[in-house]
């Protein structure tokens, strides 16, 4: 999640935080998250555009999941609803 977190922010804007500040945030080496980022990088062949329909499908399934937390905890105090961000897709 790290990876995919900071492979983002470089993609969607030019002044974005170092690999050390996210290291650091994510509790992990700077050696590891570089070769967390390569890995991340490879799996998606480098390609960073989503179609819509896609992203409209993760949407969904993180709609569902957060659902089920939601009513999985609804014995403790009731989660937050966070609805995500636009993006622009392709």
């Amino acid at each position: 999640m790290l990876a995919a977190v900071l492979v983002a922010s470089k993609f969607v804007d030019d002044k974005f935080s170092t690999n050390k500040y996210w290291a650091k945030v994510g509790g992990v080496s700077l050696a590891e998250l570089n070769r967390l980022e390569l890995e991340f990088l490879l799996l998606v062949k480098f390609n960073l555009h989503t179609k819509r329909e896609d992203y409209d499908h993760f949407v969904e399934e993180l709609r569902e999941r957060h659902q089920h937390l939601q009513t999985a905890n609804s014995v403790h105090e009731p989660a937050a609803v966070h609805r995500p961000t636009r993006v622009s897709v392709c």
